[in-house]
């Protein structure tokens, strides 16, 4: 893909001596937004991990940027500009909202904490407030808030709307199609198959650790075997 920010080539990865993905491939264009879509257990958000190195690929080439990271540890990724927001959200339950935002070791590439609250309003007037005392929205908002405060070039979420009420998605769906708007380049994986579809360009499909389909949001409207087989929708 011309203009690719990051490439994933014929990975293999996982945990220990379990296999999860096989030969995975795909690419995320400079300024694109693609969703990695697939039943539980199909290898999504091991497909992130190695990106991130939280996981090591076994085997292929990780690229970001045109550089290989597939055996560099998450810190490095992460300081190339590539921004991860993982499923469990990993909020500090004693540090404060503010905390959260001003706790970036490491990154040279910092957004201002006000410009975040301009964003996200609900956090601004809950900066005082610690990780434990947040809803889960609110919680998903300051992982959110967190990995744009490193002014990423790469945003990656794993399930962003993972058992938040209908009003808080609408809220997360209209802020990432904002930041997608702006150019920001996203990848995510979600199980909520109208969330991804309205928000990404590209779409593939995971199935037992491999690519099963790949394509545009419009075109796997019109695979309803696709969506049955690997999605259950």
């Amino acid at each position: 893909m011309p203009g690719a920010l990051l490439q994933v080539e014929a990975v293999d990865a996982g945990y220990g001596a379990s296999r999860v993905l096989q030969g995975v491939s795909m690419e995320v264009g400079d300024g694109a937004a693609v969703a990695l879509l697939g039943r539980n257990g199909a290898g999504k958000s091991t497909t992130l991990k190695a990106i991130m190195g939280i996981v090591t690929a076994a085997r292929g080439r990780i690229r970001f940027d045109g550089a290989a990271i597939e055996r560099l540890p998450p810190h490095r990724i992460a300081r190339r500009g590539v921004a991860y927001v993982p499923e469990d959200r990993g909020i500090f339950a004693s540090l404060t909202v503010e905390e959260h935002l001003r706790l970036r070791p490491g990154s040279a590439r910092r957004a201002p904490v006000e410009s975040l609250y301009e964003q996200f309003p609900l956090l601004a007037e809950r900066r005082r407030n610690r990780g434990d005392e947040l809803s889960g929205g609110e919680q998903q908002m300051l992982a959110i808030a967190r990995a744009l405060s490193c002014a990423p070039r790469l945003l990656i979420l794993d399930e962003p709307t993972e058992g938040l009420a209908p009003i808080v998605v609408e809220r997360i769906a209209a802020l990432l199609h904002t930041l997608r708007a702006a150019g920001m380049t996203m990848l995510l994986v979600e199980q909520n198959y109208p969330f991804a579809a309205a928000l990404a360009e590209r779409v593939y499909v995971l199935g037992k650790g491999r690519v099963r389909w790949q394509g545009t949001a419009a075109a796997i409207d019109r695979r309803p075997d696709v969506r049955s087989k690997w999605l259950g929708v």
